[in-house]
């Protein structure tokens, strides 16, 4: 029974009440300017803000197995998305790449949404 405003999510399209029950929970809240870009591509750091935000919503306290050092791209994370990737990484949800960046703003390949979505559920279990 969720409802969203977003002017490129019509109402029957398959992943409308996905996308209206997240937004109405404040864990997605699209691109501005009323849009959601529901066929667009997702940020490494815009999937950390939204995991972390379901976490919240769930009140799914992560347990912390690692600190936080830095990655080498750090200045390239959005204000945003700062809490969320120091959240997750501690976690041991997020991890960088080889060459100790992030990559905030490289796309989410299907196998790191699956990482992420599987460290999810197995933290649910501790």
């Amino acid at each position: 029974s969720a409802d969203c405003n977003f002017a490129d999510v019509n109402k029957e399209h398959w992943s409308y009440t996905y996308i209206a029950s997240l937004a109405e929970k404040n864990i997605v809240n699209g691109i501005g300017n009323d849009m959601f870009n529901k066929s667009g591509a997702i940020t490494r750091q815009d999937m950390a803000v939204i995991i972390k935000r379901l976490a919240d919503y769930k009140q799914l306290e992560l347990p912390k197995v690692r600190e936080y050092t830095s990655f080498n791209d750090d200045a390239n994370i959005a204000g945003y998305a700062e809490d969320a990737v120091v959240y997750l990484y501690e976690a041991g949800i997020i991890n960088g790449f080889e060459d100790g960046s992030f990559g905030p703003e490289v796309t989410t390949t299907r196998a790191q949404a699956a990482k992420i979505i599987w460290g999810m559920l197995d933290a649910r279990k501790e």
